[in-house]
């Protein structure tokens, strides 16, 4: 087992009761899975979100009305790196 933990920024996920600096532990030994929630590496940050492949291409998608889902293109998929599974959030803040 390799776990890691991410802070979430954002409001993106607030749709799966994930919010603004919560905590993500990610499962970097797990299997990903269509609509899996996946910290993913871009560029100089990470993401996390939901994810499906489509055509050749990466989609990735929140789960909140509010934020757009958007697609990484096949070009760009040798500089993304899935890092592993969300397995679990520990919730930072108890009034949300």
């Amino acid at each position: 087992m390799n776990y890691q933990i991410y802070e979430v920024s954002g409001r993106s996920l607030e749709g799966d009761n994930i919010y603004d600096e919560d905590l993500a532990i990610v499962d970097k030994s797990k299997r990903i899975k269509k609509d899996d929630l996946v910290v993913l590496k871009v560029n100089k940050g990470h993401l996390i979100k939901h994810y499906y492949k489509k055509n050749g291409h990466l989609m990735f998608y929140p789960f909140n009305k509010e934020s757009p889902s958007k697609k990484t293109a096949s070009a760009v998929l040798d500089k993304a790196k899935i890092i592993g599974k969300v397995i679990g959030i520990i919730r930072k803040n108890k009034k949300k």
